[in-house]
């Protein structure tokens, strides 16, 4: 992959960057076979209108605040400090919530989906790795046992390919479409299948 050209920029990502890049398109495919929030509203909205267009819209507006608020995680990363930790413990222990942290579906230590992301990460980045390591500690030792889920990993892959803030979305979008597109396709196909009961076609 060396060399690989990409849109929002003019050089070519490096070998590693590359790397990265197919590795968070990668768990994303496979995160979003998992059945979370935006795949089934797909399937619902396609079952519903048989329209493929309609269903993934429906599917995108159910992101960007709980599910992949990934505009906010980006801007949390970007201004906080590693070496002050002070105004985030605070934050923690009124209750607030840190966006890019905590997952419905792996919730007693890191999402093994994102693992090889993470250790790319830490091998391109150590500094954002380490960033998302206090934060992580922080959140630990003041008792919330949660860990970075997708939208914190894609949020600093993004940094560190050099994709334009408002652009953020399209890791998100690129990674999933072909899985949600299956999902999209197989619901639709289940719902015009001739139902069977008692065996007699009915």
């Amino acid at each position: 992959m060396e060399g690989m050209n990409v849109f929002w920029r003019q050089k070519p990502l490096p070998a590693q960057q590359a790397k990265l890049l197919e590795l968070v398109l990668d768990a994303h495919s496979k995160s979003a076979a998992r059945g979370n929030i935006s795949t089934v509203v797909i399937c619902n909205a396609g079952v519903g209108s048989g329209n493929y267009m309609s269903a993934i819209a429906a599917g995108l507006c159910s992101v960007g605040a709980v599910h992949a608020p990934l505009a906010q995680v980006w801007q949390f990363l970007m201004q906080f400090n590693a070496d002050d930790v002070g105004e985030l413990a605070r934050h923690i222990e009124m209750g607030g919530k840190i966006p890019g942290w905590g997952s419905d579906f792996f919730k007693d230590g890191p999402d093994s989906l994102w693992k090889g992301v993470a250790d790319q990460i830490a091998e391109l980045a150590p500094k954002w790795s380490e960033k998302i390591g206090r934060v992580t500690d922080e959140l630990h030792a003041r008792g919330k046992m949660i860990h970075p889920n997708p939208a914190c990993y894609t949020a600093v892959s993004a940094i560190i390919l050099e994709i334009p803030p408002p652009l953020i979305g399209w890791l998100f979008i690129r990674g999933r479409l072909d899985t949600w597109s299956a999902a999209f396709y197989q619901a639709l196909a289940a719902q015009n299948a001739p139902k069977q009961k008692e065996g007699v076609l009915v």
